[in-house]
């Protein structure tokens, strides 16, 4: 029985090294991409022309993948409230995330971590969701009359192709990372690790772009290094403190987000 605890606490323990880690490596993949997404609007490319391009590239790529590593996993029926859910973690996630992105995971991820309870799969809930997100916004592009800058881009097609798969790929991968986080440690701590993809972006700014830092910026950067901290060594100390190491760590969807 005792090695039998022993074995399940280290392995909680090295999931949790990797969540942390994975986690981390997300918001420098995110950083960068960020630099990648000013230099193609740098060049003449509309937002919403990335967006579509890079959207429906992480469809085709991880919608394979899903598919056979998950489909056992998919609900036998997709009700109602499981389309909705969807459809709005489409639109929230995809076409405003990307829009607003620091804001958009605050308001994504909740619902996300709720939606996995119905449809336990990372992969495919990303794959759909991307899928979804690409027509809603098309629909966006269309209404605000912007259909030249779409099917007539003013960059070299291929490298827009290029940038596309390399979006898809990365922004699938690590989608599908969030998503098993979130369904093992709850939103919560995936949108915690955010403030350090600010901080990377800051730093890629100022050796890319020469852009300077004030002392404001590296009091903010300073505070959120802080807070994130003080959160890790509080859920540490709380997952450790007389849980039952056999017990199931995965996040449950209808409990408060820190209990």
């Amino acid at each position: 029985m005792r090695v039998s605890s022993a074995l399940n606490l280290k392995k909680e323990m090295l999931e949790d090294l990797v969540i942390g880690g994975g986690l981390i490596v997300v918001q420098f993949v995110y950083a960068g991409n960020s630099v990648l997404l000013s230099y193609l609007m740098s060049i003449g490319l509309t937002p919403l022309t990335i967006l579509i391009f890079s959207t429906f590239a992480t469809f085709l790529v991880i919608s394979p993948f899903a598919f056979y590593f998950e489909r056992k996993k998919w609900p036998k029926r997709f009700n109602f409230k499981l389309v909705t859910q969807l459809v709005l973690i489409s639109f929230g996630g995809v076409t405003l995330f990307q829009s607003f992105f620091l804001k958009g995971i605050k308001l994504t991820s909740p619902a996300l971590a709720t939606t996995l309870g119905d449809f336990p799969a990372p992969m495919s809930l990303c794959g759909i969701t991307s899928g979804i997100g690409v027509v809603i916004t098309a629909i966006v592009q269309l209404l605000q009359g912007q259909t030249r800058d779409v099917f007539f881009p003013l960059v070299d097609v291929r490298d827009l192709v290029g940038y596309s798969l390399v979006g898809g790929v990365v922004g699938g991968a690590c989608v599908s990372f969030n998503g098993w986080a979130m369904k093992k440690r709850g939103p919560v701590l995936v949108a915690m690790f955010s403030p350090i993809g600010t901080v990377i972006s800051v730093v890629l700014s100022v050796v890319t772009l020469g852009e300077t830092i004030n002392t404001g910026s590296l009091l903010g950067m300073l505070l959120m290094f802080t807070g994130l901290y003080f959160f890790l060594w509080a859920k540490g100390k709380e997952g450790y403190a007389g849980a039952d190491p056999l017990e199931s760590s995965e996040f449950d969807p209808h409990k408060p987000l820190l209990s």
